[in-house]
């Protein structure tokens, strides 16, 4: 047997999967955004989490294909390849079911009833939630309804805010439930997350 015989399969499960697999985060994202874990006001036992894996993001991509029509943003796969979302005093990105997690509230949806918030921020049944049930009338549903947007986050005090991802404009915005015109977009991850939690000053000036 040849070379090429004895690292064919080999080889074509490696471009399998790399195809498939979530790129990763540039680095400037990932500057910022370990200076936002290092600033004393996000220093949060669970901030950031394991990576979900790319088995999980693969099939929360395809379920929210089957629910929604469209998939994960290329920005949030990535992100969740970085961290399984994230939790601060401030925000919340949310996270999706992976059965491999080492955080075992990680591993499913359900949970017992004491943590039952947790199935808030799930990534799946938010966008749900902001689809679906949030409206009580047809006329409601048609004035602030936008299939457009993707709901990644949320503010932990004012739950009526949220992190909001317009897939048509691919701009970042944080969305009020009921004053839908009170936003300011943003053009990329990098400005967004500067913008919420820092009000757009230096991050590196507000680190300790």
């Amino acid at each position: 047997m040849d070379l090429y015989s004895l690292l064919k399969e080999e080889v074509e499960y490696f471009f399998r999967h790399l195809y498939t697999a979530p790129r990763l985060l540039e680095p400037r994202e990932i500057e910022l955004i370990q200076k936002i874990r290092s600033t004393f006001e996000y220093t949060y036992e669970t901030s950031f989490l394991p990576p979900a894996s790319f088995k999980a993001i693969e099939k929360a991509d395809r379920q929210f294909r089957e629910e929604f029509g469209v998939p994960i943003p290329e920005f949030y796969k990535k992100f969740l390849a970085f961290s399984n979302g994230f939790r601060s005093d401030l925000y919340t990105f949310f996270h999706i079911p992976d059965e491999d997690s080492p955080v075992e509230w990680l591993k499913s949806e359900e949970h017992d009833e004491e943590l039952y918030f947790i199935n808030e921020d799930f990534l799946i049944p938010h966008n749900r939630y902001y689809r679906v049930l949030k409206w009580d009338d047809e006329e409601a549903k048609e004035m602030f309804f936008n299939p457009n947007y993707f709901i990644f986050g949320q503010h932990r005090n004012f739950l009526e805010i949220t992190c909001a991802y317009d897939m048509s404009t691919h701009c970042f915005f944080t969305l009020h439930h009921y004053f839908h015109d009170l936003k300011e977009e943003y053009p990329d991850l990098c400005s967004f997350l500067k913008e919420i939690f820092y009000m757009n000053k230096d991050p590196s000036a507000t680190a300790p």
